[in-house]
């Protein structure tokens, strides 16, 4: 049995398509999307990633997950727009790297006061905000039975939700159940060293 063809060291038991050799399972696990930048079809990247999303989705409590269920049983518009909300929430984490609870229920407002009939100006923009409220606009045209009203309902309920069911400190592992329950939509982008065990979507 060859050696690792990554460290040269340990025996290479998998065959990795990136590296075009056999890699350990060690060095499989720790740099895979981290230094080696592993093709989607590879079999040991499809593995990890479902068991991280189902380790996630596992671990989280409940009542985040009892909300997306009475979402999705509730179905028509306002599942729509909360599934919306989330990804673009989701995507601007993946992005810019710099959400925390306080910055998107600031962002979650300014989205409430844009959805409003009367627009009023603003004295400061704030970037996810102007983020959230775009994702929203192309849901408007791209779903007829989508309207401003319903979405500042929904954004006042999340807003709501976040206020009392996820606190601070909290609010990393928010963003990975985030990250794990739209994987399949948002795809993957490769993480950082020393961040997040997840396959993060973007």
């Amino acid at each position: 049995m060859s050696a690792c063809v990554h460290c040269h060291g340990r025996k290479g038991k998998r065959t990795c398509p990136a590296l075009n050799g056999k890699i350990c399972s060690a060095c499989c696990g720790e740099y895979r999307l981290v230094e080696i930048q592993c093709p989607s079809d590879c079999q040991y990247l499809d593995a990890h990633e479902t068991y991280q999303r189902r380790r996630t989705l596992n671990h989280v409590p409940p009542i985040w997950l009892r909300r997306v269920v009475r979402y999705e049983r509730k179905g028509s518009a306002d599942q729509l727009v909360m599934h919306e909300i989330q990804m673009a929430t989701c995507r601007y984490d993946v992005d810019k790297r710099r959400l925390d609870l306080q910055t998107v229920q600031e962002g979650l407002e300014f989205a409430r006061r844009r959805m409003s009939l009367i627009e009023t100006p603003e004295a400061f923009v704030p970037p996810f905000g102007e983020h959230l409220v775009r994702h929203l606009d192309e849901l408007i045209k791209r779903q007829s039975p989508v309207d401003r009203e319903g979405i500042r309902q929904v954004l006042e309920e999340t807003s709501r939700h976040l206020e009392a069911e996820v606190a601070a400190e909290q609010f990393e592992d928010y963003l990975k159940f985030l990250r794990a329950l739209y994987a399949d939509q948002l795809g993957r982008v490769p993480r950082k060293s020393g961040g997040s065990p997840l396959i993060v979507p973007g």
